[in-house]
């Protein structure tokens, strides 16, 4: 028992991609959600669209007003109060300044932002289709054909063989056909079936007339969720009725019929 507990499989802290577990990856903490941003990338793109701004669109140095404080003191207000005036002008034009830096970070920012927005939505829209496409084909389209299927008929008398039938109908048409388009025979096979068994729909309900099936033709049975041969009768023979599974396409049953 100590040697086997040694085994790779059994070791413990490190990584779980060992032993009966080779071939995993670690697990990755997602219980807070995945991030929105990326920091680095926000930073990076940041810096660069404010560099960029910087070089070809300068914000002019806040310069002492010298002119104004020189113009104070001609104008006989005293050393004191002009340079008063003077130091406000200046911490006016510099806040300013400094406004028009912020602005162009924040106006970065966004930028940053709603690319990064703009290039998630683009992938979880690609994993989305192509995990649709690849994934949940035949259930994805069962899934809709049954959804149409079960929309509600104006009343009992307008019914169609799908509306009394949702489930199989849908099956047909998504899982049924999609499983037999798989194998060589499974498309020779469904290439003979010529439809549903044919019908006649009184009062919400279906009648099935197996005289009217083309002899040696394949249909489907909504009801019985199989497919139906008749088979005419010939001079040693009498006339039958073969089911079929329709996913083994291998015979269920055999009766009479005339």
């Amino acid at each position: 028992m100590a040697r086997i507990l040694k085994r790779p499989m059994f070791n413990r802290g490190g990584s779980s991609n060992q032993g009966i577990m080779d071939g995993l990856v670690d697990r990755t903490g997602y219980a807070n959600g995945t991030p929105l941003f990326d920091k680095e990338t926000t930073a990076a793109q940041v810096k660069a669209i404010t560099e960029a701004q910087n070089e070809f669109s300068p914000l002019p140095e806040t310069r002492l007003p010298i002119g104004q404080f020189g113009a104070g003191l001609m104008a006989g207000r005293g050393f004191k109060d002009s340079a008063v005036d003077a130091y406000g002008s200046f911490v006016t034009a510099d806040d300013k300044r400094r406004a028009a830096m912020a602005g162009r970070t924040g106006s970065a920012v966004s930028t940053s932002l709603g690319q990064q927005i703009a290039e998630r939505n683009a992938k979880l829209k690609a994993m989305g289709s192509s995990n649709m496409q690849k994934d949940f084909s035949d259930d994805r389209k069962y899934f809709e054909l049954y959804k149409e299927y079960t929309k509600e008929a104006k009343n009992q008398y307008s019914k169609n063989i799908r509306q009394l039938y949702p489930a199989s109908m849908a099956e047909f048409a998504s899982k049924i056909q999609g499983n037999a388009n798989q194998t060589k025979a499974g498309q020779e096979f469904i290439s003979q079936v010529l439809g549903v068994v044919p019908n006649n729909i009184k009062s919400g309900q279906a009648q099935f007339d197996y005289g009217k099936m083309n002899p040696g033709g394949l249909y489907f049975h909504p009801g019985l969720k199989v497919f139906v041969e008749r088979v005419p009768a010939s001079d040693d023979q009498p006339g039958e009725l073969v089911t079929y599974d329709p996913y083994t396409f291998a015979e269920v049953s055999r009766k009479p019929f005339n």
